[in-house]
């Protein structure tokens, strides 16, 4: 991994977005404690978008706990599966997954909240107002 590739807000692969996990002192995403194998593929580290989506990808569970939601919480409508998901300062203003579906289509740039709401009260301010 090339340095100017860390913290570049893209994904190198889908679901591995660890270059992404730690970026100006503050974490995106889930660490696995435990590890799920799941399709051929070990889940260690958790993108935003892949959080409180209702899949358990950590073999504990981890990416699903912390997923309540009430009157009070801040939610957006996820567009990767079309639910409902709490928003939390782990998976705002994450880096948004680049997608290679298959070799013979180009990367694509998956969204998080369908209104982008995720892009909005950024705990890191290098992260404040970021374009797509």
């Amino acid at each position: 991994q090339k340095d100017s590739e860390l913290c570049d807000l893209i994904c190198p692969q889908f679901g591995d977005c660890r270059d992404e996990q730690f970026c100006n002192g503050f974490e995106y995403g889930v660490q696995c404690t435990d590890f799920l194998e799941k399709n051929n593929h070990t889940w260690t580290y958790v993108t935003a978008n892949f959080v409180c989506d209702g899949m358990k990808n950590c073999d504990n569970g981890k990416d699903e706990k912390d997923c309540m939601i009430d009157e009070m919480t801040t939610t957006c409508l996820n567009l990767r599966n079309g639910v409902i998901v709490p928003l939390r300062n782990y998976t705002r203003c994450a880096a948004r997954v680049r997608s290679r579906m298959s070799w013979n289509y180009p990367d694509e740039i998956i969204l998080f909240c369908d209104d982008y709401s995720d892009q909005t009260n950024c705990s890191d301010p290098s992260r404040v107002g970021i374009e797509y």
